[in-house]
């Protein structure tokens, strides 16, 4: 056999492909000799760990300001924020709430307070 040349490019540039290569032989066996051991071309995988979108974490936005209390007793406030970058590929995606909210109660003290 000659040497193996070299290998074809992959059949994908992400997720995974089949590469190939192959050889000659290096000497034909005449009608008395024995054919050469091996075979004339190989493949293997490629690419396989590659993702097809680059890596990108998950990146939240700052909280906004609580709500005011929804009622004077038992009521609820809340606030949210925004996902700013999705996660990507093979990057942290994004975990968490967008919204939270709260039990709250509405403090008469400071309301009265602020009316003086």
């Amino acid at each position: 056999w000659n040497d193996w040349g070299p290998w074809d490019p992959c059949t994908a540039s992400c997720k995974g492909g089949i590469t190939k290569r192959a050889r000659s032989l290096k000497i034909h066996p005449n009608h008395c000799g024995r054919p050469a051991v091996g075979m004339d071309k190989e493949a293997k995988d490629c690419n396989v760990g590659l993702a097809c979108i680059p890596n990108q974490d998950c990146v939240f936005g700052e909280w906004d300001d609580w709500t005011t209390c929804s009622a004077t007793c038992s009521g609820i406030k809340s606030r949210s924020r925004e996902i700013l970058v999705h996660g990507n590929g093979d990057g942290a995606y994004c975990n968490g709430p967008k919204k939270e909210t709260w039990p709250c109660s509405f403090d008469q003290h400071a309301a009265i307070n602020s009316w003086s």
